[in-house]
């Protein structure tokens, strides 16, 4: 073998590799195609003897010489801002028009508040007047969330932060789907309007945001084999809430698997079939990297089950408690409790679940249930279904937004399967099954999504909370409403000590100190201002001011009273 020969010989075998191709030590295609590839640049180099090693730097591919830049997917790129602009729309309409659902906004509007400010341990009133947040749930990541509310102290960068984090999802699924499915934008369309992410930007920000981007490139970059990447992201997941780390257990126990089944498939072929000599050195070396490619998988694989597990323990059993005022993990008797269906009822009550599960499976596109990496949603959908609290087994709530990915990856990852699989069928037909999958997937996202209020939203329908039983909860508001809403945030100020309802909350966070009228138990000495929306027929001004002097003494002023919002003060002595 000519140096001419030689050397184009391992900079093609390098080219590959840095591509992501993997050959399998028995796979014999992909010998017959090292093969012909090796002739190909033999019969090639004897018929220009003379090309110099300049003429062959200059056919070079790129990434011999140096880095392979990133290659960029507009249409992907173009989905995601897309999403972006529509979920912030959504998000700014809420924050607007006055609609929240619970009190977690305006828990973690608090928390972002006190870090901010510096304040370690956060102390969040909103839960209960001294509370300290790092007992509640274990979320470090959300230390982030700090240095962004000081340069925008408002409730509405939080909203502003997820629809980022979740568009940024959109954006791995999108390119993935691409690029293995002819008709693969159907799924990024379809992966964009999950229910999954419209019903989370529903009830507003929480700290499982962060996770969406997190699973969608973690996983997604492992399946464009680019491993170390992809368990760096996943790592992180240990930090957005306790519960992942169970997930995180499930991803490493998954490729530990894939790899173990890879070597084995490999090994069991590669005693079935011979090489011809001239290609003997060729797969010698396949089989080398191989081999060492599966055993850095199975020790990826294997760290990821310690650390996920790992930190599943420390959070729940040493760090929650240790920060609890309870000196234990508060929700363990979410499971545990006798309301709880635990694990042999776990489909029951079977006309909430049986709802949930069907989302699933055709949001999965229904073959995505044979996709290896549908495993991954099932840690999450066990604690949900075996838990006491209804809103785990609906597909509204938040508790849905880490499975999306997961469901619209698998669903790309077994339909490319599919479609490669020479076996079954003729190629037409598979397409066929691939674009039919990819539509159920969609109508499942649509349907799914028009139960909800982003739904409702997009409909022209205006109430985001309309599965609520409180009339009107979600319903659009008149600007006269929304103008009494602002002038409510505007005449409580900041330096107070406010009492306020799930709705008003978070606007004023910045300056202020902030209780819930359901949990400020300890603090009524201290309370000197309640700012009121008009969604929980409070009563008028005076009605107010007089439950306030009954609860909390002393004389107390109605500052406000347009349009069923209210704010009264109590005078100062």
């Amino acid at each position: 073998m000519s140096a001419a020969h030689s050397a184009e010989h391992l900079r093609a075998e390098e080219s590959a590799e840095s591509s992501g191709t993997r050959v399998g030590s028995g796979d014999a295609a992909g010998s017959r195609d090292a093969a012909s590839r090796n002739a190909e640049l033999h019969n090639a180099t004897n018929q220009h003897p003379a090309a110099g090693p300049r003429h062959e730097s200059a056919r070079e591919p790129r990434g011999v010489l140096r880095r392979r830049r990133p290659e960029i997917d507009g249409v992907a790129a173009l989905l995601a801002l897309v999403a972006f602009g529509v979920y912030l729309g959504f998000s700014a309409y809420t924050w607007a028009n006055f609609s929240s659902v619970s009190w977690d906004h305006g828990i973690f509007t608090q928390l972002a508040d006190q870090y901010a400010r510096g304040k370690f341990p956060p102390i969040v009133d909103i839960k209960a007047p001294g509370y300290n947040l790092w007992g509640d749930h274990f979320h470090p990541i959300l230390l982030l969330t700090g240095p962004l509310f000081a340069l925008w102290p408002s409730g509405m960068m939080l909203l502003t932060l997820q629809s980022a984090l979740f568009a940024l999802s959109v954006y791995p699924v999108m390119k993935l789907a691409r690029e293995r499915l002819r008709f693969g934008a159907i799924i990024g369309v379809a992966y964009a309007l999950s229910w999954g992410l419209t019903s989370a930007l529903v009830v507003q920000f929480h700290e499982i945001a962060f996770a969406v981007p997190l699973l969608a490139f973690g996983i997604t970059n492992w399946l464009w084999g680019k491993q170390r990447r992809a368990a760096a992201q996943i790592v992180l997941l240990v930090f957005v809430k306790e519960d992942m780390g169970l997930t995180v257990f499930a991803f490493g126990a998954l490729v530990l698997f894939l790899a173990w089944l890879g070597r084995t498939k490999k090994t069991e072929s590669s005693g079935t079939r011979t090489r011809a000599k001239k290609t003997e050195s060729s797969g010698t070396r396949t089989r080398a990297k191989n081999a060492e490619s599966s055993r850095s998988e199975a020790r990826i694989g294997a760290f990821l089950m310690v650390w996920g597990l790992t930190w599943f323990i420390l959070a729940t059993q040493v760090i929650l408690p240790a920060f609890s005022g309870q000196g234990a993990w508060e929700y363990t008797n979410r499971i545990e409790s006798d309301s709880a269906p635990g694990i042999f009822g776990i489909l029951l009550p079977l006309d909430v679940k049986l709802p949930t599960i069907i989302f699933i499976v055709t949001s999965l596109g229904i073959i995505g249930c044979a996709s290896p990496w549908a495993a991954l949603l099932l840690p999450t959908l066990a604690w949900r279904f075996a838990g006491n609290n209804p809103y785990y087994w609906t597909i509204l709530w938040h508790y849905s937004a880490v499975i999306a990915p997961i469901m619209f990856i698998a669903l790309i990852d077994a339909a490319s399967r599919l479609k490669a699989a020479d076996h079954l069928g003729s190629a037409t037909l598979r397409k066929k099954i691939v674009v039919c999958c990819g539509v159920v997937a969609l109508g499942s996202s649509l349907i799914g999504t028009s139960t909800n209020g982003f739904g409702s939203w997009a409909t022209g329908r205006g109430n985001t909370q309309a599965w609520n039983s409180v009339p009107k909860y979600g319903a659009a508001q008149s600007p006269a409403e929304q103008a009494a809403g602002r002038t409510g945030i505007e005449m409580v100020g900041q330096g107070r000590t406010v009492l306020t309802d799930v709705i008003t909350m978070s606007y004023v966070v910045p300056g202020n100190r902030v209780l819930w009228e359901h949990s400020y138990r300890g603090a009524e000495d201290e309370v000197d201002t309640i700012f009121f929306s008009n969604r929980l027929n409070h009563g008028s001004g005076l009605t107010v001011a007089i439950w306030a002097t009954e609860h909390f003494g002393g004389i107390w002023e109605v500052k406000l009273d347009r349009e069923a919002y209210v704010v009264v003060m109590k005078e100062r002595s």
